[in-house]
């Protein structure tokens, strides 16, 4: 059995003609191996803020590269063709913290423009880390997000 694997989602630098829904009902309603939650509305009078916009909570890992796939999908439909140039960085940060603290990131339209080589790195890295990671962390990350009141399941 391979572990969970936890995925912060943000959407980066969009301009206001970039709709997070949509990329997220995208997203939501195209993968069945895994959840997604959205940050919940805050309580009346209070704020509510985190790095992510999204947790990803990846079930059957054996299927990264199709997650991957989905995810560049997302961002070729509704992020690339409102870039402004080649050079603005609007896109998709996904951001997998470890167990040693340190974190995996990629971001589909600044550091990653080319999507065979995207597909390719998080397929390696992903697959790489769910076998050698403590499964008790990513349990532990997974309950985490599955039980908090920060965080709502969508999907």
């Amino acid at each position: 059995m391979t572990n969970k694997i936890v995925i912060g989602l943000a959407l980066a630098n969009l301009q206001t003609n970039a709709c997070a829904k949509e990329i997220t009902d995208f997203i939501a309603s195209n993968c069945e191996n895994y959840d997604i939650y959205s940050l919940a509305p805050a309580s009346p009078g209070s704020m509510r803020c985190a790095a992510f916009d999204f947790m990803l909570i990846l079930k059957v890992t054996r299927e990264v590269a199709s997650v991957a796939e989905l995810i560049w999908k997302a961002y070729d439909k509704f992020i690339a063709p409102k870039k402004a140039s080649f050079k603005d960085d609007a896109g998709i940060y996904l951001g997998i913290r470890r167990p040693d603290g340190t974190v995996i990131d990629f971001w589909i339209g600044n550091k990653y423009k080319d999507k065979d080589i995207f597909i390719h790195e998080f397929t390696t890295k992903i697959t790489a880390i769910q076998n050698e990671d403590d499964p008790n962390y990513w349990n532990q990350s997974a309950a985490e997000v599955e039980k908090s009141d920060v965080w709502v399941r969508i999907k």
